[in-house]
């Protein structure tokens, strides 16, 4: 191991680096104004930025969803898989289509709430337990089933049991 530098004199550190408070007031450093007045206006300002992001960072892609009764919902190595599942599928002629969420958050609440109206289900691949699922249900408001396909993660998919969840969301 390489020998370590010895640390800055205190009196050359930075006016917030931690130094114990040796010879001046103590820092404090915290996210919370205690005006409730400032708080709010800075909560109100937050709540901005959250909304503005919502309203222009959504990123997904369709693939083959012009025709399709079932959509695949994936992100991320899940999504490349399915590719592989939605292919099989088709083969089959089982109209399927991917939505390769290029994020999750924002999430594509209206492009799923709009796809719910007009297929049958979503079968949703994630390499976690039902967090994506419970979001696409959220969205698709009751009018598609949502056919969860977890995965512990330590591997990948396995795209033939991607494709059975299609065939049942088929039946």
């Amino acid at each position: 191991m390489p020998p370590m530098k010895a640390p800055r004199p205190v009196e050359e550190r930075a006016p917030w680096a931690l130094t114990g408070a040796k010879g001046r007031a103590p820092n404090v450093i915290s996210s919370i104004y205690i005006d409730p007045v400032e708080e709010e206006k800075f909560n109100l300002t937050l709540l901005a930025k959250q909304r503005r992001i919502e309203a222009n960072e959504v990123r997904f892609r369709d693939l083959e969803v012009e025709d399709a009764e079932i959509i695949v919902v994936a992100f991320g190595t899940a999504g490349r898989v399915c590719q592989s599942a939605v292919k099989a599928a088709r083969e089959e002629g089982i109209k399927v289509g991917l939505l390769k969420l290029v994020v999750v958050w924002p999430f594509a609440d209206e492009r799923i709430d709009q796809l719910a109206g007009r297929v049958k289900g979503f079968v949703v691949p994630e390499i976690n337990f039902g967090q994506i699922s419970l979001e696409v249900e959220r969205c698709a408001h009751g009018k598609a089933r949502v056919i969860q396909v977890p995965h512990a993660g330590g591997g990948i998919h396995d795209p033939d049991k991607v494709l059975e969840a299609i065939r049942r969301a088929a039946a």
